[in-house]
């Protein structure tokens, strides 16, 4: 939904893509135009040499025409060299080989490497974040399919997430799901001693039951789609660390494929 919103507002303006720095993701429309918004997250992260002296005399005498051509949302000069900045990347191909020598200092060895990166994280035209939120170490995104984690449980909630949106139709917002766990709570569930047995986090779950959710970056966090996600993140992926009552919920075999491409043990 995500990525159909963001393309609308583009078509809608006329837009080629836009990069969104906090988030350190860009929207684009075909490769020619995410090598463009590559540029922009390239300047962006090793701190805006498109705004440099240096560069903009550079620029001033090689190619004057693209910034008298140049447009921007704000017109203002430092929009105009950001969006040149862009655009020198754009024709490069994404090669800095491509690059006149004058320019290559702008673009060093290690910003490429960071566009080969971006490449390989660009699914469907919408790029992947490299970062996120403090207090976040995992996110879905199901408009693409891809997920962004930085640690074993991260990864494994964040595959929970992919498994129950790809595979079961988002199976965790279903009324048969919120019952499964309700009759698992009320029926079945023995208290233990031990709070992080996962059997005592199912009961405890925020925004189950009487559970209040619980507060992560100004939301609120919890509810059933959750439980799922993190039901496979505490079994680390094993079926026997898992409660017998929700095994077969889970499609294992796609669980430990999934785990190969994004956990490395």
């Amino acid at each position: 939904m995500m990525k159909i919103i963001v393309l609308f507002i583009l078509s809608l303006f006329g837009w080629r893509g836009i990069y969104i720095p906090v988030m350190d993701v860009y929207f684009c429309n075909s490769k020619t135009d995410c090598i463009h918004e590559q540029g922009h997250q390239l300047d962006y992260s090793i701190g805006s040499p498109s705004q440099s002296d240096e560069f903009k005399d550079i620029a001033d005498n090689y190619f004057p025409e693209v910034l008298e051509n140049t447009t921007c949302i704000i017109d203002n000069e430092s929009c105009r060299y950001a969006e040149a900045y862009a655009i020198f990347w754009e024709c490069t191909g994404g090669n800095i080989n491509n690059m006149p020598t004058e320019f290559k200092k702008f673009y060093t060895e290690n910003t490429e490497q960071q566009a080969i990166l971006s490449v390989a994280q660009t699914v469907n035209n919408l790029s992947l974040p490299t970062k996120l939120p403090d207090g976040m170490a995992g996110a879905y995104f199901p408009h693409n399919g891809g997920i962004v984690c930085f640690d074993k449980q991260a990864c494994l909630h964040e595959i929970g997430h992919k498994i129950d949106y790809e595979e079961k139709n988002l199976f965790s917002a279903t009324e048969e799901w919120a019952e499964i766990v309700e009759y698992y709570r009320e029926e079945i569930y023995i208290p233990t001693e031990d709070s992080d047995k996962i059997e005592n986090r199912i009961y405890d779950f925020p925004g189950i039951g009487d559970n209040p959710c619980k507060d992560i970056l100004g939301m609120c966090w919890g509810g059933y789609t959750e439980l799922y996600a993190s039901i496979l993140e505490h079994s680390i992926s094993e079926p026997e660390n898992m409660p017998e009552y929700f095994r077969k919920y889970y499609n294992w075999e796609r669980i430990w494929e999934l785990q190969k491409d994004y956990i490395n043990d």
